[in-house]
């Protein structure tokens, strides 16, 4: 948890949360097509999830936040599923 989290880097944390999170949203509510998102920022919604995964648990519990980064969290999700049908 140190090595991942550090205070004064809470604002980076929140930034990234609230842009994919954000797009996530948009994508569950039928606003933005998951193709657009995944051409535009597939990758990197897939590289920096894979970077939090590991510790998501930890700082859902931490913040007593169990629900923290779920929109982000779909939105990996099927960003990952539209990739595996349209290879």
């Amino acid at each position: 948890m140190e090595k991942y989290w550090n205070p004064e880097d809470y604002n980076k944390l929140g930034t990234l949360v609230l842009f994919f999170g954000g797009a996530g949203t948009l994508v569950r509510t039928g606003d933005l097509p998951i193709e657009k998102v995944s051409l535009l920022i597939g990758g990197l919604t897939i590289l920096m999830w894979e970077k939090f995964d590991p510790i998501k648990d930890k700082l859902r519990e931490f913040w007593n936040m169990p629900r923290w980064a779920g929109s982000w969290e779909y939105l990996y999700h099927e960003i990952v599923k539209h990739r595996a049908k349209n290879k």
